[in-house]
């Protein structure tokens, strides 16, 4: 994943170039150098070959600077440098006391994350090294027992810099790759990311004190505690280390058994449902919402989609129901094709599904043939709105199974109802009509058993 800034050769053309050849003062100069972390390493060879007719041009910092850059190009096997260069920066310093020679030797992970500056309008990105094998070093954050994994911030940065417990999810990244040999995850962790959030020992991910770090201008990727999200347009919310790698690798599947409470319609844009003839716990996933929007989604097949959808509405839209929600329900009955699936997808495309809302959409697939639900699930991986759910067999009357996708990687939940209404008998929802025994279900059917009502449709109690 690129970031926003400028194309790899433009920053590196202004990179290359020291402090003094841009006529900038050296804290402006290494502010921009922090923020583009990663880039240089990214550079041709030709960009490193002009470099190397400089060295003798630049300052202490900005050659501490590039041989950082020249790490993570090694680390991550990126290209080719200069042997003069690779001589030249031999002894200077990386991070802490130790030279880039020496940090050639050693387990070495760079990552980025945000800190407050005092007095500032915005905070600053503090280029970071994950270190691990080497002494323990001035000026590192503390290892919280992470294997002797060292957090040490880059040389050329100013010190004194508090970062709190905020780094330590960039080092679990750090550890991950390590552990699993992934050097191809370096050059994209250092260039394109910026990290922060506090690991409990459980690996659970702690929100953090943003201060005005939330006020950093970067074109980073943002990952952060799902408690500290809402200020960045490029952010991804985890809520542990799991999460974290899916997130930053686009690999895997979010870690399962979060659980949330059921939307009601005040968090919804709308819900849409897949009609078949499993109608109870459809229906009960609209009452626990209560949306003033339904759209039910059926086929061409009279008995076992469009019948159930037009039974579904009829319960919805009755006296009691309304009374119940407190409000009109408006419901739409919308056929979907289900033997083509370009079809289908075109269909929900012309609803307006492949669009982003201000509020999520709740897309109950627990009916539908196959070929319906990959439609939806192919809208629903380009628009992060939808939140897929279903009943599984097994759960709970209270609980259903979530879907969604954030950044096109998969994550289920759970969604209970810690509060069911009382005046709704949940447990005949949760139960399927016996057909050895001639039970079927139809609308004054429902309407008794949901509601314990003894006569029409609309809701009206007989004596």
């Amino acid at each position: 994943m690129r970031s926003g800034n400028d194309g790899p050769m433009k920053s590196a053309s202004f990179l290359e170039t020291g402090p003094q050849r841009m006529g900038i003062s050296e804290s402006v100069y290494y502010d921009i150098f922090a923020s583009r972390f990663g880039e240089l390493a990214h550079a041709d060879e030709e960009v490193w070959k002009r470099i190397s007719k400089r060295m003798d041009d630049g300052d202490g910092r900005w050659l501490k600077a590039l041989a950082g850059e020249w790490l993570i190009r090694d680390l991550a096997g990126l290209g080719p440098v200069p042997s003069a260069l690779a001589e030249a920066f031999a002894e200077t310093v990386v991070f802490g006391e130790t030279t880039l020679k020496e940090a050639k030797k050693l387990d070495v992970i760079p990552f980025v994350i945000p800190v407050n500056r005092p007095g500032c309008a915005a905070g600053q990105l503090l280029p970071c090294w994950g270190v691990r094998g080497a002494e323990a070093m001035p000026g590192s954050f503390s290892t919280d027992g992470r294997e002797g994994l060292q957090v040490t911030p880059a040389s050329f940065v100013p010190s004194g810099v508090d970062a709190g417990n905020s780094w330590q999810l960039g080092a679990g990244l750090a550890e991950r790759i390590l552990e699993d040999g992934r050097s191809d995850l370096i050059g994209r962790i250092a260039r394109d990311w910026v990290v922060s959030g506090e690991v409990n020992d459980q690996e659970r991910v702690i929100r953090v004190r943003m201060g005005n770090k939330g006020k950093v201008i970067t074109g980073r990727q943002w990952l952060l505690p799902v408690d500290n999200l809402g200020g960045h347009h490029r952010e991804c919310g985890v809520r542990n280390l799991q999460d974290a790698w899916v997130q930053f690798t686009g690999e895997g599947t979010l870690a399962d058994g979060e659980q949330l409470s059921f939307p009601t319609s005040s968090d919804l844009d709308s819900v849409h449902v897949l009609a078949s003839q499993a109608i109870r716990p459809m229906i009960a996933n609209i009452l626990r919402v209560r949306p003033a929007l339904v759209s039910l989604w059926h086929s061409s097949n009279e008995e076992k989609s469009k019948c159930p959808a037009e039974m579904i509405r009829e319960v919805v839209t009755s006296l009691r129901v309304r009374e119940i929600f407190g409000h009109e329900v408006e419901v739409r009955l919308r056929l979907l094709p289900d033997s083509d699936i370009n079809a289908a997808e075109q269909v929900l495309q012309a609803e307006g599904l492949g669009r982003a809302f201000g509020k999520p959409v709740l897309f109950d697939i627990t009916g539908g043939n196959y070929l319906m639900k990959e439609a939806v699930s192919t809208i629903a991986r380009r628009n992060p709105s939808i939140w897929r759910i279903y009943k599984e067999f097994g759960l709970g009357e209270h609980e259903v199974i979530g879907l969604r996708l954030s950044n096109g990687v998969a994550g289920s939940f759970r969604i209970v109802d810690s509060d069911p209404d009382p005046r709704i008998d949940w447990n005949f929802l949760s139960r399927s009509p016996d057909r050895t025994k001639g039970e079927s279900d139809d609308a004054a059917t429902l309407m008794k058993g949901i509601f314990g009502l003894r006569a029409s449709i609309d809701g009206n109690r007989a004596e």
